[in-house]
Parts: C-alpha cells; structure tokens; sequence
C-alpha cells in the first residue's frame, strides 16, 4: 500500500513538472492512455495542474474524464477553466450531471461561470476568470496572508480585491504591500480606489488595447452595479496568429 501511494505521488511530482513545462503535450499524452490510468494520474493533481491540462485536451475527452473525477474536484476544476473551454466541455456532459457539478458551486460562483459561459465570444465576459483573492471591508491582512499560504507560489495573484457588503467593488490591494502591512490591518483601510475597471460588455480588442496603453497586465471586471464579476489577465487574451503563407504574401505585395 505504502509503495503504491509513493509510486503515485512520485508520478505525480513528475507529471506537474511536465505540465508546467508543456500543458499542451500534457493533455495530448494524457488522451493517449486508458480512461482509468488518466483519471488515476489527473486526479492527484494541484487544481491549477488539472485546469491547465483540461484547458488543453480534446472536449468529449474532458467530459468524460470530468465525470470519473471526484464531484467536488470536478466542479472547482469546472469553475476554473476558461469559460469558453468549460462551456464547450458541457455539452458532452449529461444534463443530470451537469447540475451536480454546478450544485457543487455557491451563488455568485455559478452567476459567474454562467454569464462568461453564454457572453459572446468577442466580448471579455467570455474570457474572464474568477477573482482568486476577495475580501470584505472589514477583513484582516492577516486572512490574507493565510489564504495565500494555501496557494502554489506561481499562482498568487497580482492584486487582492476588496469588497463591500453589497459585493460591490470598492478597492484593490497589492499582493507585494503585503509584506509591510500589519497582521491585524484591516484590509478597508489599507486599500487603494480602484481607478481603471472593465465591464463584460468590452470587446477584447479594447480590452487588450487598454491593457496595452497602461502598461498593465490584469484588470478586474465588473457589472452596471459595480459588482465583480471576476479578472481580466493579458495571458486570457487570444494572440492573433498570421500564418508563414501571410507574412510571406505581405512581404511580396
């Protein structure tokens, strides 16, 4: 027993290494084997490991793998999937389970999903991801600082965001500030007035630009009430390709 679980873990270890080097080759070698085999090494992953391998793997693949996952871990690896991929692993899902993973959701988690799953696709609501770290007014930096401690260290965010009691978005503070803040600061009176939002109704061309034009490389998005809705990364932006036949006919015109 004790050597199956160190062969397990071990294997583990060695495929996350491979997935951060290349999740794209990841997935493809994961849809080479037996259902069972990759449901087995999938399983053992980090949620940030599984995400990255699913975002990559053929759709009815995902769906099938999904279904053999722990409930639980499926519907947070559902929720942190690009919301265009998840919508399109969906529709390989049975409609019985479907409801059981997004039952798996709170509120505002499935408002979210649902709302980036059906936006249309030159908006930024269908490429948006949950916010990592939110917090209230009245929250200490010290909850911060725990909850961080729970996260893979490439995988902190740049920016905390603070909410009021009406989940509306009222500030935003620098994961690097952390360092120099008091444990028992609360987190309202620490924060900065976020001073540049997008909405989902933005065209990802704009989004992009504005990203662009002020040197920054993630931003928080938000409804006509100012509720958050979740954050825009320039990583989460599709790069437009030109093919070697275009560069090639540009070049001779």
């Amino acid at each position: 027993m004790f050597e199956s679980n160190f062969h397990k873990v071990s294997g583990a270890q060695i495929l996350a290494s491979y997935i951060k080097d290349s999740p794209q080759k990841a997935a493809l070698a994961l849809q080479s084997v037996s259902l069972s085999e990759a449901v087995f090494w999938l399983s053992s992953l980090t949620l940030a490991d599984l995400t990255a391998v699913l975002n990559f793997m053929e759709n009815k693949k995902a769906a099938v793998v999904l279904r053999r996952l722990p409930l639980k871990q499926g519907a947070r690896a559902l929720l942190t999937l690009n919301p265009q991929k998840a919508g399109e692993i969906l529709h390989y899902v049975p409609p019985f389970y479907k409801k059981r993973l997004e039952g798996e959701l709170t509120a505002e988690e499935l408002k979210i999903f649902n709302e980036a799953k059906l936006a249309p696709k030159n908006t930024i609501a269908s490429i948006i991801k949950p916010a990592i770290l939110i917090f209230k007014t009245d929250s200490k930096i010290d909850e911060v600082l725990q909850k961080i401690k729970t996260l893979p260290k490439n995988k902190i965010p740049q920016n905390i965001y603070i909410l009021d009691k009406q989940n509306r978005l009222c500030g935003t503070i620098k994961a690097a500030s952390l360092a120099i803040l008091a444990a028992n600061t609360s987190c309202g009176s620490v924060m900065e007035k976020p001073n540049l939002t997008l909405n989902l109704e933005t065209k990802i061309a704009k989004a992009k630009q504005i990203l662009a034009q002020n040197k920054i490389s993630n931003l928080p998005v938000v409804d006509k009430e100012n509720i958050l809705c979740g954050e825009l990364s320039l990583w989460d932006i599709p790069q437009t390709k030109i093919s070697y036949v275009k560069r090639l006919l540009c070049k001779l015109k």
